[in-house]
């Protein structure tokens, strides 16, 4: 009986799958020196960072430079949670 009630209490964790189901982006090229680098650059950091705390769990943004705009959108999971919903937004920017 005890070791019955000693595993029910049991939690079972593992890493989280970050195996992209999508992302999408468009085929233009551009250098590491352009004005849109920053923003792409801009717009994939503010995804990572704010996505997972926003209160939908579906973010959009746009970087501020008028320009060389550069858009984004994040959506995860509302089952995941914030530290998981971090984990693939940043796996999916890199």
């Amino acid at each position: 009986m005890l070791v019955g009630s000693l595993l029910m209490f049991y939690i079972v964790q593992g890493a989280p799958n970050t195996n992209i189901t999508y992302r999408g982006c468009n085929g233009g090229t551009y250098s590491s020196n352009d004005p849109y680098a920053d923003s792409v650059a801009y717009v994939l950091a503010d995804m990572a960072t704010v996505t997972p705390n926003h209160a939908n769990d579906n973010y959009y943004t746009a970087s501020p430079y008028p320009t060389a705009a550069a858009y984004g959108h994040a959506p995860c999971n509302p089952a995941l949670s914030f530290s998981d919903c971090g984990i693939c937004v940043s796996a999916a920017k890199a």
